[in-house]
């Protein structure tokens, strides 16, 4: 991973939370840059088993080797069903 000195006033502006605005917001303040990350929806903070949905997240190869390089994934294995 490529590491930098951040500077003061180094501010990101995320605009949606999902996976990729999450990690990309996890990832940069990592590297103790200032991110403010704006999401549309209100998180839900108490799931029901009723809120649950078929919907599913495709990781890919390339994906998931960038996971392992932000050790943020440290076991692809563990993904298999």
């Amino acid at each position: 991973m490529l590491k930098r000195m951040a500077k003061d006033t180094d501010r990101i502006l995320i605009i949606g939370g999902g996976m990729i605005g999450l990690t990309a917001a996890w990832l940069l303040a990592q590297q103790d840059i200032a991110v403010t990350l704006i999401e549309r929806q209100t998180p839900e903070l108490n799931w029901s088993t009723a809120a649950y949905s078929a919907r599913v997240s495709a990781l890919n190869a390339n994906v998931v080797s960038r996971l392992q390089q932000f050790d943020i994934l440290t076991d692809p294995a563990s993904l298999q069903a």
